[in-house]
């Protein structure tokens, strides 16, 4: 989880301008997911569950109506009813899981990954994986921990996600960074209840360019 952030949902339909203070992340950081915790303008958490359908998170540029990401929330590890709501920075690949190498609950898991099988993050693909990366396939995230030849090995269960067995043919994610230059991004969640949208307060996210030195 890279960042816990609260924000107050208002009632009605309009966009909110005042903007609530974010996080900070670097250009180069994975960013797998962030849960953002929801109230009602009016007192008590926003129930999740009594949404018509999961909510979106929309991210811009400071000052654009542009949106770089649209993420729909998922209800993985979060309390729905408190209000929280995970949103995911994944992608499809492209590529499948396949030869019955991911039907499994082993913890290390090492698969041959070789580009004429993944031709996208497989080992000499067009968007190959590295060590540290996370990939999302079902609701399971796994880390890649190593990588020799063309055997790629995972961390099960990465951000206290729950293991999981995944059948052929199933799309794999990988990690997905909307924030492509420094400087001043916003965030803002939007959820429908009833027929009606709500939209939360906008947050802002500040984007380096580099770690500042100690």
């Amino acid at each position: 989880m890279v960042d816990l952030r609260r924000s107050a949902i208002l009632s009605g339909n309009q966009a909110v301008a005042e903007i609530a203070e974010g996080p900070v992340v670097w250009l180069d950081e994975q960013l797998p997911d962030i849960v953002i915790i929801v109230t009602w303008d009016t007192g008590g958490f926003v129930d999740w569950s009594s949404a018509d359908s999961a909510p979106h998170l929309y991210i811009a540029r400071l000052n654009s109506e542009v949106h770089l990401a649209d993420i729909t929330g998922v209800n993985t590890n979060v309390n729905e009813s408190k209000g929280e709501q995970r949103f995911i920075f994944t992608a499809d690949s492209g590529d499948d899981t396949e030869g019955g190498l991911w039907n499994n609950t082993t913890d290390p898991l090492t698969v041959a990954m070789a580009v004429g099988q993944y031709p996208v993050i497989g080992v000499g693909g067009t968007n190959p994986l590295i060590v540290g990366e996370r990939i999302y396939i079902g609701t399971e995230f796994l880390q890649v921990t190593t990588i020799l030849a063309n055997d790629v090995t995972f961390s099960r269960g990465a951000g206290g996600s729950a293991v999981a067995v995944h059948a052929d043919s199933v799309s794999i994610f990988n990690s997905f960074n909307p924030f492509t230059s420094p400087g001043q991004y916003v965030a803002q969640t939007v959820g429908l209840f009833s027929g009606k949208t709500h939209r939360t307060q906008r947050f802002l996210i500040e984007v380096l360019d580099s770690v500042p030195a100690p």
